[in-house]
């Protein structure tokens, strides 16, 4: 006998979020647990994208405070500290 594939929960709205997520699952003819399924995806998705771009601007901050224009000053730095 197989068991279940989804782990049930229970999670407590105030009744206009409730609404809402009614509504919207009606809108979109789905269910509510598929709504709030793709939901918590789109968020996990707009996260990912938010630590990627905090990483870019990290890396522009380094490249900016040590000069790095192209990959050859990348190149030039690595030989530097290897003492090449």
């Amino acid at each position: 006998m197989l068991g279940r594939t989804t782990k049930v929960m229970t999670i407590s709205l105030p009744p206009e979020t409730a609404s809402l997520v009614e509504r919207l699952a009606n809108a979109e003819k789905k269910n509510k647990s598929q709504l709030i399924r793709e939901a918590i995806d789109f968020y996990d998705e707009m996260r990912a994208e938010k630590e990627w771009q905090e990483l870019r601007a990290f890396g522009r901050a380094t490249a900016k405070k040590f000069g790095i224009k192209s990959d050859k000053d990348i190149e030039r730095i690595i030989h530097e500290v290897r003492g090449v």
